[in-house]
């Protein structure tokens, strides 16, 4: 069977990633094979950790973030959906700033760790699907 045609697409899309550990950079890779993303900007609380993922995927340097309101910059730099790759308890505020901002949102799972947080990440999928 011969290999499928990559597709060729019109734009991409601004991608930041939130939480750049193993699996954070793991998906990130990902989302740089599709090729329907620019890497547009990194996260992570530990500034070593954005550099690392940050050079890997091509990200310049003015838009690698870090500590805990580093994800806040990468939502104002510009991108137009986030990776959240961060611990899930940290989900429920990411996605709701995300939401706010107007961003699309790929959340991993688990999608938070107590009822509240679910709660919350229900209440900003109602927001967001309107």
């Amino acid at each position: 069977m011969p290999a499928a045609t990559p597709a060729e697409f019109q734009r991409k899309i601004k991608l930041g990633v939130i939480g750049n550990g193993g699996r954070g950079a793991w998906i990130a890779g990902l989302f740089q094979k599709h090729g329907g993303y620019e890497m547009h900007a990194v996260a992570d609380y530990f500034q070593d950790a954005a550099d690392k993922s940050g050079d890997a995927l091509g990200v310049d340097k003015q838009r690698r973030f870090s500590g805990l309101s580093g994800y806040r910059r990468l939502m104002e730099s510009g991108v137009e959906a986030v990776a959240l790759e961060t611990p899930p308890y940290f989900f429920p505020e990411h996605a709701s700033a995300a939401v706010e901002a107007g961003l699309h949102v790929y959340l991993a799972k688990p999608v938070a760790v107590d009822v509240p947080g679910c709660k919350s990440i229900l209440a900003s999928a109602k927001i967001a699907a309107q």
